[in-house]
């Protein structure tokens, strides 16, 4: 497992952003990951409200969570079919997932929306902030 980045918010950014470059979760649409950070206060849990509230989402917008290796389950498996440019995204995406849990904590996914979705992985920084990466996915 990789060890954590300095405790600062801009290197942390910079690991994931790193990790995640030329990454393509697999969809109907190819969407980059990006960076973001949420500022909650306090010590409380981020929940399904807090997060509709900070992507700017009306409370009848769908929210699912899952885990995050739930997330990336069907992204890090190698199946026996695969080519070498395959293998090589998969090692990719559990690099990016290492990366992820080795800097976060509380780590989870939030899915929004239902055909077009927003995907935020999500943690807390040690700084207390939430940060992770998101990402789109249209699924028909």
């Amino acid at each position: 497992m990789d060890a954590p980045v300095e405790n600062t918010e801009n290197s942390l950014k910079q690991v994931l952003l790193q990790a995640a470059e030329e990454l393509y979760y697999p969809s109907e649409s190819d969407e980059p990951f990006e960076y973001f950070e949420w500022e909650l206060g306090g010590s409380q849990p981020l929940d399904e409200t807090q997060v509709k509230r900070f992507t700017k989402k009306t409370r009848q917008t769908p929210i699912e969570t899952q885990s995050v290796d739930d997330f990336f389950k069907r992204v890090t498996e190698v199946k026996d079919w695969y080519h070498e440019d395959e293998i090589k995204q998969t090692e990719q995406f559990k690099a990016l997932k290492e990366k992820i849990t080795a800097n976060l904590t509380d780590v989870q996914v939030f899915r929004l929306g239902r055909t077009e979705i927003e995907a935020y992985i999500v943690g807390k920084t040690p700084s207390g902030k939430w940060a992770g990466l998101s990402t789109k996915l249209t699924e028909t």
